[in-house]
């Protein structure tokens, strides 16, 4: 049963391209912070003794750190972009 929890990390197949085109939209710096920040609220979240959230807590720890990866992928590219054409 518990490893049924494993498959949340399926959902960065779908939070990863969500994410790259916020990312996109909104700017990367911004996603950076928000993946770091859905995290720490989900963690503090699965501390209740409810197997609801002990559930539904990974799925958006998950769905932060493909926010932050995503964010992070975009800052080196920019950082990239700038450091080849300069």
């Amino acid at each position: 049963m518990v490893n049924l929890l494993y498959l949340v990390h399926v959902m960065g197949i779908f939070i990863g391209p969500v994410a790259g085109r916020l990312s996109h939209r909104y700017g990367s710096s911004r996603r950076l912070v928000s993946g770091l920040v859905i995290p720490a609220i989900s963690i503090a979240i699965t501390l209740l003794a409810s197997l609801a959230t002990i559930v539904i807590g990974p799925v958006v720890i998950y769905a932060g750190f493909f926010t932050m990866h995503a964010a992070a992928v975009g800052l080196l590219s920019e950082k990239g972009a700038v450091q080849t054409t300069s």
